[in-house]
């Protein structure tokens, strides 16, 4: 009883990384161009006047958005410990090599933080990217995305970009990301499996064997990418390639407006106190 209790609850945290969820949401009812536009528009603004103060209303503006869209918490990846504790120690590591001011001093020793902060200022931000990025694909089918890029990338159809191309090639990648996801938790679930009938690791060889097992693990990945990628290329020369568009009838609305105008708002907001 146990056992099934600890597998419903590990079902229910199972994450759903860049996969459209079906919830009632004015953000799901936006047009997925407005997203984008959206998306690249506080993104860039953040980029440019990268802060303390921007990366707190960029994260408001974020919070804003998950709340309107409600998604619910256990559709976020589930990141190991290790792992985050492993990027924070190497990046304060070089962040105090890297040295700067502010400048700490404790027992007569002189500590330069100013590549800590560059640092810590630097993950903040790549983590409000992800979040943005998997907000987009929450709340947007595929579908809807490679039409509202078809759209917006029109224009340059005229002068001859390939605008087909890379909109198809972007929502090629963007399918093979759940994909991707499940091979790796695949391999990653039979190599947990394979260690608990492995003996401790009690030579001298221990290290290079973690290492063996890294790389085991990289090229395994690296595989199933390209076997999955082979399996889909199959199928889309099977049902005559990528076609022109799958033609969902989405379409700016006045709620579309309104988005914008907020995530200008913010835009502004970042501006004015970077």
């Amino acid at each position: 009883m146990l056992r099934g209790a600890k597998m419903a609850k590990s079902k229910q945290r199972e994450m759903t990384l860049f996969r459209f969820l079906d919830i009632e949401s004015p953000i799901h009812k936006l047009w997925a161009g407005t997203k984008i536009i959206v998306m690249v528009l506080v993104t860039t603004t953040a980029t440019v006047t990268v802060s303390w103060k921007v990366l707190g209303i960029f994260f408001a503006f974020l919070l804003l958005v998950w709340l309107v869209s409600k998604v619910p918490l256990n559709a976020t990846p589930r990141i190991p410990m290790w792992f985050v504790g492993f990027i924070l120690i190497s990046g304060i590591a070089t962040g105090i090599a890297t040295g700067g001011k502010p400048i700490v001093k404790m027992n007569h020793i002189a500590i330069q933080l100013g590549g800590v902060e560059l640092f810590l200022q630097f993950l903040a931000f790549t983590l409000e990217i992800l979040v943005t990025l998997m907000l987009v694909g929450w709340t947007s089918r595929l579908g809807e995305v490679s039409d509202s890029l078809a759209t917006l990338l029109g224009p340059l159809k005229r002068i001859g970009f390939p605008t087909t191309e890379l909109v198809n090639t972007i929502a090629l990648s963007i399918r093979g990301v759940p994909l991707v996801t499940e091979e790796l938790k695949m391999i990653a679930a039979s190599e947990k499996q394979r260690r608990k009938h492995k003996p401790a690791f009690d030579d001298a060889n221990s290290v290079r064997d973690v290492f063996r097992e890294g790389i085991d693990l990289v090229v395994s990945a690296l595989a199933s990418s390209l076997r999955r990628a082979q399996e889909m290329g199959e199928a889309m020369v099977a049902r005559g390639g990528y076609g022109e568009s799958v033609g969902l009838d989405t379409r700016p609305s006045k709620r579309d407006f309104v988005a914008i105008v907020v995530s200008l708002i913010f835009c502004v907001l970042m501006v004015v106190f970077q």
